[in-house]
């Protein structure tokens, strides 16, 4: 089954509200313009949890808000981004099987966030176009990260350990 959405898909949009949206057979698939795991684009909103264990999810940006409980699960599947929004903790994205595609931000495992351009948008935690899991990233037998915009990279740098062992890495542009 498929369910698309065309603008924004909200999970728990309000506060005190609960919600979990979960994609489980390998012929699922869910797309919007945006995910909001736990509010909206103007506030943050209730506790929200979005499961990946199989299928796909495909949306131009996906918002964890900067504090509180919600969570991003991704077990299997594949999740495919422009981008990714999770304030300054991404602890909320849990990763530990199935692929991550990046199509508009780079992936930088430092201990301090990847240089580059600063980028305003609706969320004052947004200071970087990049996702920075922190300092120590380590890719498991299955799991597959792919950076595949004209102009991404993937930064492992000022002592940012990056480790796989029978994953794959995929990057379009460039690796430093």
């Amino acid at each position: 089954s498929s369910l698309s959405v065309a603008t924004d898909l909200l999970i728990a949009y309000g506060t005190g509200s609960t919600g979990t949206v979960t994609v489980r057979d390998p012929a699922s698939s869910l797309s919007a313009n945006a995910i909001y795991v736990g509010g909206s684009p103007h506030t943050s909103g209730g506790i929200a949890t979005l499961n990946i264990e199989s299928g796909s999810v495909v949306a131009n940006t996906l918002r964890l808000p900067a504090a509180g409980p919600s969570s991003l699960n991704l077990t299997g599947g594949s999740l495919k981004l422009g981008s990714i929004v999770s304030g300054p903790d991404p602890s909320r994205l849990h990763w530990t099987g199935g692929s991550l595609e990046l199509t508009n931000y780079a992936f930088a495992v430092s201990p301090t966030p990847f240089p580059g351009p600063s980028r305003t948008l609706l969320f004052p935690e947004i200071a970087n176009p990049n996702f920075n899991p922190g300092p120590t990233f380590t890719l498991t037998p299955g799991m597959a990260l792919k950076l595949s915009g004209a102009d991404q990279c993937l930064s492992v740098d000022n002592g940012g350990i990056l480790s796989a062992t029978g994953a794959s890495i995929s990057v379009a542009h460039r690796v430093f």
